[in-house]
């Protein structure tokens, strides 16, 4: 599975301080990772429960699924800033040269990874 992150317009800069965004993020369920829910269902996973995401290289955050019907079956969706119950992306992105854009130095974030159960 490719893990793809995405941005919310209501979190930006300083988000995590202001009760009326964290009470969006809370009431739209913006905070854990989105996986298809047909996928999720062919690996015993259902809406709400907390799993692993494992990136290729060993690295792995604990997050919570939530199972719409958008998202594409081989994509894992996160969102890429730090919230109070969110995956953090970066914990499973290692940086060497074969992730760092040699142009520009930007990081490559679409990484392959496995999902399972906590």
């Amino acid at each position: 599975m490719f893990i793809i992150n995405h941005k919310v317009p209501i979190l930006s800069y300083g988000h995590k301080g202001n009760p009326i965004l964290r009470n969006l993020v809370d009431s739209h369920r913006l905070d854990g990772v989105m996986i298809n829910s047909a996928t999720a269902k062919s690996k015993g996973i259902d809406d709400g429960d907390v799993i692993w995401i494992e990136a290729q290289r060993g690295y792995r955050t604990k997050v919570t699924a939530i199972l719409p019907e958008q998202i594409h079956p081989e994509v894992i969706a996160t969102l890429q800033h730090k919230i109070k119950k969110g995956a953090e992306l970066n914990e499973i992105i290692e940086l060497d040269d074969q992730l760092l854009g040699f142009v520009n130095a930007s990081v490559d974030t679409c990484l392959l990874a496995k999902i399972y159960k906590a």
